[in-house]
């Protein structure tokens, strides 16, 4: 039976009058619970919801697996002022929601959870008020979170540490956990004697900590003690300008070593502090370092030490500042450099500036990205002579102008099946993939033939007349699209083989709360 059909049958199964008196039978049913539930989880959550409708039978199967998207609570004075709603009223839904939540039949459903100030899609711009939460309703959310069995992912943000609350995040075990705080919030106690208690890290694979790397970020005027309840099982660290500090310490002081920790993402800010190397002692298995910056970061470029030859032996993946990589590049078989470390135009570099850093980076290089200014022809001569393995490169193909918002990728594919060349005297690229950044002139239709031409068009100038824009007006806030080459037949190493080509267009729509991206 095809989904339609299988919509048309509960719809008329709907379509039956039946009164409240009527007896559950089996027949209502028919098949048993757990094929019931083995064909609902193949089904989009709008035809589940219709299943509900039919009978309080298969409402009773059905209805928790609705629960298995993000719930959210945002029990916040300043999110309910800002959407005009009547506080008490609010807060005896939020109540009576979180009682449901917390039923027998729907608690071991709920996997994603979120406690936040505000829904996703609403603006944030208010950032210098502080989030004052209803702590009636936290503390209420904070009960409920051991009755979540299913429960593997938790986002907190600007909530106060109590003890109380502590306990309760100690006492699980989840595969992603998000804490963002905040320097105007109240989001941790400091006890008796000024001793801060550390803060339960309940992640067995992933963490975000403080990742907001919008310009309105207030820094926090502390560090934030934190305890690892996984470390040995922790996949993946992201923290932003306000978190990295506390996390270098954290990681640097705990116990564990973090064994299969393959990517660590961190602010450019504290590659200086004395916790930077001792932390990457404490991570032998790291594949992936990302090193940003943001939009608060000092132009002042921070001083790191050299890096023991010990350390990050299995790193394959750079990404980060360009002069930061010849420090992990010595004695490292690094196969992916991506020199830049934000995504503002003004962050790029002149060619100049790059030739010695790409000229001691190694010859097993087979993907690069890299943001300049220009591209003259002796940038292009020292990567071809310099990284004979190179099979992906991208200019500029990071470049986004800010828009604080929710940001939509559309990719445009053109019917063009172009070969592309690019060469410097005797030194040519045989490149699998070839990626750069552009600014379309405003006007034209994203997606139409002549968007597509354009498209076209730039990738013919490719890299003799690359001109992105021209540099005075790289500040302006327009919006940045990538031109991407793709070889059809990766056995075909013909250097004037086809590829497809298509065109990533960026869209930003209202402004909400930011993170790394």
């Amino acid at each position: 039976m095809g989904l339609q059909e299988f919509k048309q049958a509960l719809q008329s199964k709907f379509d039956r009058k039946k009164t409240k008196t009527q007896p559950i039978s089996n027949s209502d049913v028919i098949l048993p619970t757990e094929l019931w539930l083995q064909i609902l989880s193949l089904l989009p959550l709008d035809t589940v919801a219709t299943v509900t409708l039919i009978s309080r039978s298969l409402r009773w199967i059905a209805q928790p697996l609705l629960f298995k998207e993000d719930l959210a609570i945002h029990p916040f004075t300043i999110s309910i002022a800002y959407r005009r709603l009547q506080v008490d009223s609010y807060l005896a839904r939020c109540h009576d929601r979180l009682d449901f939540l917390s039923s027998p039949r729907i608690a071991p459903h709920i996997v994603k959870f979120s406690l936040t100030p505000f829904p996703a899609g609403h603006s944030l711009s208010r950032n210098s008020k502080p989030h004052i939460p209803e702590n009636e309703i936290v503390d209420h959310v904070f009960d409920v979170l051991p009755l979540f069995t299913g429960l593997r992912s938790l986002t907190i943000h600007s909530i106060k540490s109590t003890p109380e609350r502590m306990t309760i995040l100690r006492s699980l075990a989840l595969d992603y956990f998000e804490l963002e705080t905040r320097g105007d919030d109240i989001t941790w106690q400091k006890m008796r004697q000024g001793v801060t208690p550390p803060t339960p890290i309940p992640a067995q694979r992933v963490l975000s900590f403080n990742c907001d790397t919008s310009p309105h970020q207030v820094p926090i005027p502390a560090l934030v003690s934190l305890q690892f309840l996984h470390p040995t099982t922790l996949n993946q660290i992201n923290a932003g300008p306000n978190g990295t500090e506390s996390i270098l310490v954290a990681m640097s002081l705990s116990s564990s070593t973090f064994p299969r920790l393959h990517t660590l993402d961190i602010s450019a800010r504290y590659v200086s502090c004395a916790e930077f190397i001792p932390t990457l002692h404490q991570c032998p298995n790291l594949i992936t370092l990302r090193i940003r910056s943001s939009f608060t970061d000092s132009p002042v470029r921070p001083h790191m030490a050299p890096l023991p030859p010990q350390i990050l032996p299995s790193l394959s993946t750079y990404h980060g500042p360009p002069y930061l990589a010849r420090f992990f590049a010595n004695n490292r078989d690094i196969r992916d450099f991506k020199l830049w470390s934000s995504r503002r135009p003004s962050s790029v570099v002149q060619p100049a500036k790059l030739v010695p850093i790409l000229q001691q980076l190694g010859v097993r290089i087979e993907a690069l990205e890299i943001g300049v200014t220009t591209l003259p022809p002796f940038l292009i001569s020292v990567i071809a002579e310099n990284m004979p393995a190179l099979k992906s490169l991208a200019v500029n193909a990071h470049l986004a102008s800010y828009h604080p918002g929710v940001v939509t990728t559309h990719v445009a594919q053109t019917p063009f099946k172009p070969s592309i060349s690019i060469r410097e005297g005797s030194s040519q690229l045989n490149l699998d993939t070839l990626s750069f950044g552009v600014q379309i002139p405003d006007g034209v239709l994203v997606g139409s033939s002549e968007y597509q031409e354009a498209g076209l068009a730039f990738l013919e100038k490719f890299p003799v007349q690359y001109d992105p824009t021209s540099w005075d007006q790289w500040a302006i806030e327009l919006a940045w699209s990538k031109i991407i080459w793709n070889r059809i037949d990766l056995t075909d190493r013909d250097l004037a083989a086809p590829g497809e080509l298509s065109i990533e267009h960026v869209e930003y729509h209202s402004a909400v709360f930011r993170t790394l991206d």
